[in-house]
């Protein structure tokens, strides 16, 4: 959770990376969008202040909204991926150049060549998706002498691993995501036959067929 302050009202707004909803940021200040509008309001009433620049801004609410939020999430991915880092590394703290490679993966570029860009959710998801076998790469390189011989080289190490099994992983949750469509899908088919069902009772009941019910569930 994130609390930031709203400019107008003071009072926190408590952010959460699955909720980040009826908040904007304008000027580097954090607002409520309901108190951003009144205050548009007010200032456009007054004619003071640039009225025009805040009467732009109300006219732009939506792409500030969906603005802020994507900052937002940016910051929760990052700190939740500086944290799973901290705790799987024995490192204190995480390279400048490593959040500066995770940068240009976001706008398209490794190593100076362009490619697909990669979110930081999606990198973050990644990486839990293939700690283990990052785990047992070092392991197996510590016995047989090879690859990076600490872990702030070795973040490096398997951030270069991460980026080349990205369509695996892709692949990977792409099916996961079929799966889940396809158990929510059969779960409205089954509430479906269910309530069909009870209609059905309900119907043998109300023709005064309910003495025979039972003889009917042995066909049906």
């Amino acid at each position: 959770m994130v609390d930031v302050k709203c400019a107008e009202c003071g009072k926190t707004i408590n952010v959460e990376r699955n909720n980040i909803e009826n908040v904007l940021q304008f000027k580097g200040k954090y607002y409520h969008s309901g108190c951003f509008k009144a205050l548009v309001s007010k200032r456009v009433a007054s004619g003071r202040g640039k009225p025009e620049m805040w009467s732009a801004a109300l006219d732009k609410m939506s792409s500030l909204e969906a603005e802020t939020k994507s900052k937002l999430e940016h910051r929760f991915y990052s700190d939740e991926l500086n944290e799973w880092l901290l705790n799987h590394y024995d490192i204190s703290v995480i390279p400048g150049r490593f959040f500066q490679i995770v940068a240009d993966l976001e706008s398209g570029t490794y190593k100076g060549k362009r490619c697909k860009p990669i979110s930081i959710g999606t990198l973050l998801e990644c990486w839990k998706w293939g700690q283990k076998k990052l785990d047992e790469i070092k392991q197996y390189n510590k016995a047989n002498h090879k690859g990076p011989d600490n872990d702030n080289a070795r973040l490096m190490y398997d951030l270069a691993i991460l980026i080349g099994k990205m369509p695996n992983y892709l692949a990977y949750k792409a099916k996961q995501e079929a799966a889940e469509a396809e158990r929510q899908r059969e779960m409205k088919e089954k509430v479906k036959i269910d309530y069909n069902d009870v209609a059905c009772r309900a119907e043998v009941k109300k023709e005064g067929l309910d003495d025979i019910s039972d003889l009917l569930d042995e066909f049906f």
